[in-house]
């Protein structure tokens, strides 16, 4: 059966009119926030919800500290209000959740804040085979997951808020 086109983030001017929208303001600090989360409109509506009762430097500090922790609103847990929900959602699905090599590579992979060059990706294949088989199919079913994308610069990327909470819950173990 065919699959959803990736999900991509918002263009930045989007996600400033999406922050906009619910809480009516934007300074320097909301745009920091936006930019961290890469734009990623869950993120962007959870911290201008909080923004609403919280200022937007208070948030960001918080964030220094917090990342993905901050992006929930309190109640109930549902994909919808809680970020780390969302990501665990997609973890714990049935394309990803018994597949260790994958969440390994991912774990790897999260530890990159700028990702990594497709160029170099049958380098590290190569160089993980015995650790880490499979690492093409990692990283298809990755994309399919909306986990990963490539950038126009050809880099194997992960949003910011899923890195961080990879790295919080998933540290990498030495391979």
């Amino acid at each position: 059966r065919p699959f959803l086109p990736q999900i991509k983030p918002l263009s930045f001017e989007a996600a400033q009119a999406t922050w906009n929208d619910i809480c009516d303001f934007n300074d320097v600090h909301s745009d920091k926030l936006i930019r961290a989360v890469d734009c990623v409109p869950l993120a962007v509506t959870l911290l201008a919800n909080l923004a609403q009762s919280e200022s937007s430097e208070a948030l960001w500090t918080r964030w220094g500290c917090e990342q993905t922790e901050l992006l929930r609103i309190h109640g109930p847990e549902h994909r919808l209000s809680n970020i780390d929900v969302s990501i665990q959602l997609s973890l714990q699905g049935p394309r990803l959740r018994d597949d260790d090599a994958t969440l390994q590579f991912f774990g790897l992979l999260c530890t990159l804040p700028q990702g990594m060059p497709e160029a170099r990706i049958p380098i590290v294949a190569e160089a993980l085979r015995a650790q880490l088989p499979g690492i093409a199919h990692s990283i298809t079913l990755l994309k399919q997951c909306s986990l990963a994308y490539v950038t126009e610069d050809r880099f194997l990327c992960v949003l910011s808020p899923i890195r961080h909470y990879m790295i919080t819950r998933y540290p990498v173990s030495y391979i």
